[in-house]
């Protein structure tokens, strides 16, 4: 049977011993006559919670029994009595969110959020079709907290994690790890894969999020990227296993902000453990953070988004409120930041004047200082020097040595030079050097010829006793 009604008021008035499976209800407004047209089917076995808009209890609020929206995968957040800001979207995006069975969550209105959300349900697009999104009422953020999102996507690390010394090096721009156990990794799983810091927390040659493709022998399998930097035998390698989520899509979106520093602040959209997660069309004012963050992200596209009038970034109190990490409104407190960075300032105004002022003079001696360097390692027995005559660079290599341990070789003569890619893999396939790069020398206005010499001793003693 067909029941036409006018309202979803209306529609939980049906007395429920009057209705058979199958039925089927259009209800012709939402919370009035012509603001919406909507599809129910009557299910008396179903004991779903009742959500407001998917899932509609009769009257009585029975054990069983439920209107159930009909739906193709695209819903409407209007069928939750979303029609503007005014009423929070919070609610029918979870439930939305929750329901397996929705692949489209469509915002016909601008809509305002109070809470801030974490999703790792993946295979859904959010399309907003060019409404206005704010965060009026959110709670605060966490401070220091990028991530902090009014809609965070996240996939879930495992407890599967395996932390060992590499056994042998590893080559540049291969595809082929080492890992203890390969033979048991599931192909096409993901995982987190980092290896220990040199010098810094944040010196690290690998932090990615990588696909076992392929199982070559029990301790090696194969990825789909190529290791961009070689690594010495002994590094220390952590394999996560993580459940990324995946093919999620927001777009169209007219995002506005909370003008209130980064704690109470908030920004679209973060993406951690991510694949094929994209964005599109979303245009921003007055967030702290970006508009996208994104960490352990791979194959997504980020496309015609936008950020204008940001707010200020200056936080900390003031003499006349102190306690808040809010600039006041108010002039001139809003001005009164704190103490200014002025010996920072000071001495960059001295390093600029003196750059400038020195120009000339500091190309004669870095070029001069080239030449001589130059020079004499072309002269060298296993020396290859790539550089022209003129040059204030300079860069060689140790025949049959890597770049980066004849670097490491002169840093513990307290010569520092750079070995490798140098960020500039172009340049090293031109040379003929991409797949061991090269030793970069860059002397300064500072450097004497006394130290060139020092330099040109430590390559020929290297030199001669490889």
């Amino acid at each position: 049977m067909i029941h036409t009604v006018e309202t979803a008021a209306r529609l939980l008035e049906l007395p429920a011993a009057t209705l058979h499976a199958g039925d089927v209800a259009q209800v012709l407004g939402r919370l009035v006559p012509g603001d919406g047209s909507w599809l129910y089917r009557w299910d008396p076995n179903s004991t779903a919670g009742p959500n407001g808009g998917t899932v509609l209890a009769p009257a009585g609020m029975p054990a069983a029994g439920r209107w159930l929206l009909c739906h193709s995968g695209t819903v409407d957040a209007r069928c939750f009595g979303v029609f503007g800001p005014d009423v929070p979207a919070d609610d029918a995006l979870d439930a939305l969110m929750a329901d397996g069975s929705v692949t489209r969550i469509v915002f016909g209105t601008d809509v305002n959020f109070t809470r801030r959300h974490m999703f790792t349900r993946g295979h859904v697009t959010l399309d907003f079709t060019g409404h206005t999104v704010t965060a009026q009422g959110v709670e605060h953020a966490k401070h220091n907290d990028p991530f902090g999102a009014l809609f965070h996507f996240t996939g879930v690390p495992g407890d599967d994690v395996r932390t060992f010394p590499l056994a042998q090096p590893m080559r540049e721009l291969y595809d082929v790890f080492e890992v203890p156990g390969a033979g048991g990794i599931p192909l096409y799983s993901w995982w987190q894969v980092s290896v220990n810091s040199l010098a810094g927390r944040e010196e690290k040659e690998i932090d990615k999020l990588l696909c076992v493709t392929e199982r070559i022998d029990e301790s090696h399998v194969r990825v789909n990227y190529k290791m961009g930097w070689p690594l010495d035998a002994g590094r220390v390698m952590t394999w996560r296993r993580v459940e990324p989520i995946e093919r999620v899509c927001v777009q169209d979106m007219e995002f506005r902000g909370n003008e209130g520093g980064e704690e109470t602040g908030a920004q679209p959209l973060a993406f951690e453990y991510a694949v094929r997660c994209d964005v599109r069309d979303v245009r921003a004012r007055h967030t702290y953070w970006p508009v996208l963050l994104r960490r352990h992200n791979t194959e997504y596209v980020t496309e015609r988004c936008s950020l204008a009038n940001p707010i200020e970034v200056v936080v900390g109190g003031t003499g006349s409120q102190s306690e808040s990490m809010i600039q006041p409104k108010q002039l001139p407190d809003r001005y009164e930041s704190g103490t200014a960075n002025l010996p920072g300032i000071a001495g960059l105004d001295a390093g600029m004047r003196f750059a400038l002022a020195h120009a000339r003079e500091a190309h004669e001696t870095t070029a001069a200082l080239c030449g001589m360097m130059r020079e004499a390692l072309q002269n060298m027995t296993n020396v290859r020097v790539y550089t022209k005559e003129g040059a204030s660079l300079l860069s060689f290599n140790v025949e049959g040595m890597a770049s980066q341990v004849v670097a490491a070789a002169l840093d513990e003569q307290n010569i520092a030079v750079r070995g490798g890619l140098h960020c500039a893999p172009g340049v090293h396939r031109f040379l003929g050097t991409l797949n061991i790069g090269a030793v970069r020398v860059s002397p300064g206005l500072m450097n004497t010829a006394a130290e060139a010499g020092k330099l040109i001793d430590a390559v020929w003693k290297i030199a001669k006793a490889r």
